[in-house]
């Protein structure tokens, strides 16, 4: 099972917008995560709260991939603090960026457009590539279950940390970036356009397309239910 990769180098903000058609702050949150691995910025839990910093230079680590727009957009809306001067903490950060996270919504949805994995004119369909490729997420996820059950939560917390996040298969006290994940989502919730719904996906209550798809839940919990 050392070979678990997300199918179409998919990232970790992307899964949301093709299982259950929308973003959610989760996604958000697993991207922060993601970028933090990648090397691209840094995320220090201190006394008061997390802080976000983006490094110089925003590039991945060598044998990591490069930035994809929306994750640039996400970046670009972190301030980038001057010297000395200490990175904003995340209550601060929620009431700075505002709508720079509609952007960044935006943006996962014209990439799934130009992967050909949504329709142009109807972003709530996916295209027959679309589909195929939440069926490849269903299986995905099957193995990240199976590599916890076999080899315990250790064998999640590397690359893989982002995508186990997202499938809600680690506790938020478990590795200091779940409980920053929680702390973000949490942080950033009452942001406009944001809410979350108070019923679950209908999609997801259907046990033939769990059945279908070999599929056996999606996350739900510390900020990671569906969000407007």
């Amino acid at each position: 099972m050392s070979d678990v990769r997300c199918p179409a180098g998919l990232r970790p903000g992307q899964l949301s917008l093709l299982v259950i058609r929308r973003v959610i702050m989760g996604d958000i949150a697993v991207t922060i995560v993601d970028l933090a691995q990648r090397g691209v910025l840094a995320v220090d839990e201190q006394e008061d709260s997390w802080h976000v910093r983006v490094l110089a230079g925003q590039a991945s680590r060598p044998g990591q991939p490069d930035p994809l727009a929306y994750e640039r957009e996400l970046l670009a809306a972190l301030p980038m603090p001057a010297g000395d001067q200490p990175a904003p903490a995340l209550p601060s950060l929620a009431a700075a960026m505002g709508t720079r996270l509609d952007r960044v919504r935006a943006e996962i949805g014209k990439e799934a457009v130009r992967s050909g994995w949504v329709h142009h004119w109807h972003h709530g369909d996916l295209t027959e590539s679309g589909d195929r490729l939440v069926a490849e997420l269903g299986q995905f996820g099957g193995k990240l279950r199976q590599l916890k059950c076999e080899s315990g939560d250790e064998a999640l917390t590397g690359d893989l940390l982002p995508y186990a996040l997202r499938f809600h298969l680690l506790a938020r006290d478990q590795v200091p970036l779940a409980r920053f994940a929680a702390a973000w989502a949490e942080a950033f919730a009452g942001l406009p356009g944001w809410k979350a719904l108070d019923h679950k996906h209908p999609e997801y209550d259907d046990d033939s397309w769990v059945q279908n798809r070999g599929y056996t839940g999606y996350p739900t919990g510390w900020g990671l239910a569906p969000w407007g």
